[in-house]
């Protein structure tokens, strides 16, 4: 049985988040990352939530790429 690929809702999902499309672009638009800053250091996301980026990045391909993604879209507009 296939399972479909991760995307950012099921993220959202996995972290607790609203993951409706209007709370995702919230959360893009009002939060940032500092250069060179990694998503696991954000304050504003809760020390589970830092440690399951940390882990989907470091076990899982399809969710590190996943957790990248989010990054850089931190990362945009900062």
């Amino acid at each position: 049985m296939l399972t479909p690929l991760p995307d950012m809702t099921t993220l959202f999902d996995q972290l607790g988040l609203d993951s409706s499309q209007d709370a995702i672009d919230a959360f893009f638009s009002h939060h940032h990352l500092g250069q060179g800053e990694d998503v696991s250091e954000a304050d504003f996301l809760s020390f589970e939530q830092r440690l399951t980026l940390t882990r989907m990045r470091d076990d899982d391909a399809e969710w590190a790429e996943l957790v990248d993604t989010m990054e850089s879209l931190l990362h945009k507009n900062s």
